[in-house]
């Protein structure tokens, strides 16, 4: 942070005035150097050594490395005005590290405006030697902060290319400064990925998932040195979902790394909640929140069915109530009390619940068919390891390419990001495979089991869009007809609908493996997502900090 300030002091009397300058930098590169008060203390005892008569004190927290301080402006400008005939200083390194104003100095002391530098060790005047000795001062400064410019984007670049983010990561991550690494945030990881999840359903914007972090989750920023501690902003939120960083990448200066840090995402994930972000941004605001509109059909006319409420002016009562968009005359069908259309909705889901033997035959199912996946992995991961040798191939090709002076700068870049990105799916792809015997290919399954022993507590006490998110998943094609409720079930819901039958005979056993079939095979990836959103965010508080991977 830039600090700025001008001490004036009492004028003694003299032949001449001269000023104290004394800077401070903010970078990295002077935190060797003695500090500001330190600095004064020094130049105040030169001075009063001298009996210079003093004009104001000029203090600055601010790199030297380029032209433009403003208070090293205003003082050369009181030079100029002939305010000021000498300067002190703890090092000419504190008046200048660039060419422009060491040469203002330089030009000043030839011009008569700048009577002589007092430093310490030296003064320097108008004269030969002085100002050669100022302007090698001036060139060894200048070369100090070339040098620790190269040295800084080196370190950097290796750091990048070891797969690691310079600086402070974002928020659901720390770094690791006894291993210089990049870790999962124990405290907050599973948070911030519930929200991506959350994001990924398509089910909830922006604005919830930052109203259900800090109301239900209360999730603060990391605290470092004075800053961090408070309740995340909107805008932090927004950032997170723009930063490829939590799926495995890590851009910089136009530039794509591929990161060693646990990513919360995989690189499709975060390409799906970039379009989702673009849709979102077009979304109008609504001025009541309904579970239901937007998503039912008049069973009459086909158009849409809206919401409204209807306040009487006698009592000031509302009434909330489903119609058909079309206005009277053109559609005959009357409108519902919300009501009555949210009962239907809730007798529809109700009906999804599994009978206790039926989830006990589907677990033995999918212990079975886990064990059978074991062996069926071996050539999907030949595959894929192909392809990462082969994308590694090419990059070494178009680095050769580059260093030929084959391809241009920005080509090379252009198609090395793509390998890089293509590369980091693979990878993702490779990791997903090898734990998918024993987990992954049957988590929809497993997923979908869960849902359906809460979907009707979830309906009963979720908010308006989480019900939604319910019937979404569920449901198919709803219209609504002479105020009747006509939803089907979606694929692989329909049998649970249709009361799997009991005792277990081999007949019955054929159907209830035919809807675990189903189950891996139908439940779309989007319905997917709105189940572990649902799971997720019944169980973050709860689990917040667990299962948090590790490098």
């Amino acid at each position: 942070m830039r600090r700025t300030t001008i001490k004036t002091t009492r004028n003694i009397k003299g032949p001449a005035h001269y000023c104290i300058y004394a800077r401070k930098s903010t970078e990295a590169e002077d935190r060797q150097v003695l500090s500001i008060p330190a600095q004064l203390d020094e130049m105040r005892a030169a001075a009063a050594a001298r009996h210079l008569a003093l004009v104001p004190e000029w203090i600055e927290a601010m790199t030297a490395k380029a032209p433009g301080r403003p208070v090293f402006g205003k003082m050369m400008q009181e030079i100029r005005d002939g305010k000021v005939d000498g300067i002190i200083c703890w090092k000419l390194d504190r008046l200048a590290r660039n060419p422009v104003d060491g040469g203002a100095l330089i030009w000043a002391l030839d011009q008569g405006q700048l009577k002589e530098i007092i430093t310490p060790t030296r003064t320097f005047t108008n004269n030969g030697d002085d100002k050669f000795w100022m302007q090698l001062e001036f060139g060894m400064a200048k070369k100090y902060v070339d040098d620790l410019s190269v040295n800084v984007k080196r370190g950097i670049k290796k750091k990048l290319e070891q797969g690691w983010r310079p600086g402070a990561p974002p928020i659901g991550y720390l770094n690791d400064k006894a291993n210089k690494t990049i870790v999962a945030d124990p405290e907050r990881f599973g948070l911030v990925q519930t929200m991506w999840t959350m994001f990924l359903t398509g089910g909830h914007s922006v604005a919830d998932i930052y109203r259900t972090a800090i109301g239900d989750w209360r999730l603060r920023s990391k605290v470092r040195s004075r800053r961090g501690g408070r309740l995340i902003a909107k805008s932090m939120v927004y950032a997170m979902f723009s930063n490829s960083f939590y799926c495995g990448l890590i851009h910089h200066n136009g530039q794509t790394f591929q990161g060693r840090h646990p990513a919360m995402i995989s690189v499709q994930e975060f390409r799906i909640v970039q379009r989702l972000l673009g849709r979102e941004e077009r979304r109008k605001p609504e001025k009541h929140d309904f579970a239901f509109t937007g998503m039912i059909r008049c069973g009459e006319c086909g158009a849409m069915v809206t919401a409204d409420v209807h306040t009487k002016k006698e009592s000031g009562r509302q009434y909330r109530y489903y119609r058909c968009t079309k206005r009277k005359g053109r559609c005959s069908q009357p409108h519902v009390r919300a009501e009555e259309l949210e009962r239907q909705m809730g007798d529809f889901v109700s009906g999804l619940e599994l009978a206790s033997e039926v989830s006990g035959y589907l677990t033995d199912e999918l212990r079975e068919d886990e064990a059978r996946e074991a062996d069926c992995k071996g050539t999907e991961l030949k595959s894929l390891e192909t392809g990462i040798v082969s994308i590694q191939r090419k990059m070494g090709v178009l680095t050769q390419l580059r260093l030929d002076d084959t391809l241009t700068d920005t080509d090379y870049r252009e198609q090395y990001n793509k390998l890089v990105q293509e590369k980091v799916s693979l990878e993702q792809e490779l990791v997903a495979c090898r734990v998918r015997g024993s987990q992954e290919t049957f988590e929809p399954q497993r997923a979908a089991i869960s849902f359906l022993k809460l979907a009707k507590n979830e309906f009963q006490t979720g908010t308006e869009k989480e019900r939604r998110s319910v019937v979404n998943i569920v449901g198919s094609n709803p219209t609504l007809r002479d105020k009747k409720l006509l939803i089907s079930a979606k694929k692989p819901f329909q049998l649970v609908l249709e009361r799997l039958p009991f005792p277990m005979t081999q007949g019955k056993q054929e159907e209830i493996r035919t809807f675990w079939n189903t189950l891996g095979c139908s439940l779309s990836p989007e319905d997917f997502r709105a189940i572990k959103a649902i799971l997720a965010k019944r169980g973050a508080p709860e689990g917040m900090g667990q299962s948090v991977p590790q490098i």
